[in-house]
């Protein structure tokens, strides 16, 4: 069997292949390919909004359960009838010049190894071995609520809570391990964002899961016997011939 078709053959086993029993960690779609939390956290919010925007029942449902006893009927109208005209839209990135608010950022706060728990033996194809490499991180991700008025922004962030808190469930079958949540008030600086803009800051901390099949690392050449150019024996330079070996 040619070195392409074992590749070919792993490649077509990724779906039997699951190492969670043997180390009693459920790996989910974290094995199969590297988990990009931002853009999971990112989908997550940014669906929601348009769920809610297309299902009128799914919304009146869903904010029912939002609001409490302190907040007047008129004024959940207000911010019901606000977001349907200018619903948030999430981003990667922090708020770019021009964007209309209320505005959803999302940026790398923090990211962290774990200890190695899994190592370098996580993974062998009985077709072709190959090991992998793999880690937890731990990153936090924050979502900067941007809005024009501190109670839309307070509705905006807790909205913003509510659907992570709500998708955990999903996060997790999507090769997340853990969602921890926390938040605080923002007080912004001027040279970054505009004049009159209020902004809360939702921080989301996911562990997921890094894995890097070895067979993709470049190897390191080194040089077996080096001598002076200016020996000759028997003809060759250097006195014997050079010889690479490629190490693992």
């Amino acid at each position: 069997m040619s070195r392409k078709d074992k590749l070919d053959a792993v490649a077509a086993s990724r779906e039997k292949r699951n190492i969670g029993p043997v180390l009693d960690i459920s790996l989910g779609a974290a094995w199969d390919a590297t988990v990009f939390p931002d853009r999971l956290l990112r989908y997550l919010l940014q669906s929601t909004i348009d769920q809610l925007l297309e299902n009128p029942d799914e919304m009146s449902r869903f904010f029912s359960h939002f609001f409490d006893s302190t907040i007047s009927a008129d004024e959940r109208d207000q911010f019901i009838n606000r977001f349907k005209i200018a619903p948030p839209k999430a981003q990667l990135g922090y708020m770019r010049a021009g964007a209309e608010l209320p505005h959803w950022g999302i940026i790398l706060a923090d990211e962290q190894e774990e200890d190695n728990l899994l190592g370098d033996y996580a993974g062998q194809d009985d077709v072709d071995p190959i090991e992998y490499q793999a880690a937890l991180f731990n990153a936090v991700y924050t979502v900067f609520i941007y809005a024009e008025h501190p109670d839309v922004c307070s509705y905006q962030y807790q909205l913003a809570k509510s659907i992570v808190f709500g998708g955990k469930k999903w996060l997790l079958s999507k090769g997340i391990q853990e969602v921890q949540l926390s938040g605080g008030e923002l007080n912004p600086d001027e040279g970054f964002f505009p004049d009159a803009v209020y902004v809360r800051a939702l921080r989301v901390r996911m562990k997921s899961t890094t894995s890097v099949p070895r067979v993709l690392l470049v190897k390191k050449p080194s040089l077996g016997s080096i001598f002076a150019d200016d020996v000759v024996v028997d003809g060759r330079q250097g006195g014997v011939h050079t010889t690479f070996d490629l190490e693992e």
